[in-house]
């Protein structure tokens, strides 16, 4: 079975994995993808769910299972709150030209 010789990660892991190359780019290409996603996160939240601050998806409101796309801005559209979706649309879009610059990099 593996990993049960007590050899820990070589026992679960193939070990074409563990000879992976450490060639610059591929650690650059890892880390952007690994660090980029950080980028999506706006600290201004969906207004009432303040624990959900991807500017891209999260939870439905009323759903619960289900993935909602820009749930700050659909939350505001649905309130009817014209002044707060304006100032949620400018806040996920900066959030999303610093995601860009970041992956861009």
């Amino acid at each position: 079975m593996p990993g049960s010789s007590g050899d820990g990660i070589a026992g679960i892991v193939p070990q074409q994995h563990l000879k992976h190359p450490k060639h610059p780019k591929h650690r650059a290409d890892n880390n952007k993808l690994g660090f980029g996603e950080r980028g999506f996160i706006d600290m201004a939240s969906i207004p009432g769910r303040e624990w959900y601050r991807h500017a891209v998806h999260a939870p439905g409101e009323w759903s619960a299972h289900g993935a909602e796309m820009f749930p700050a801005i659909h939350e505001a559209i649905r309130r009817g709150d014209s002044a707060g979706t304006d100032k949620i649309i400018a806040s996920v879009a900066a959030t999303l030209r610093r995601a860009a610059g970041m992956l861009a990099a």
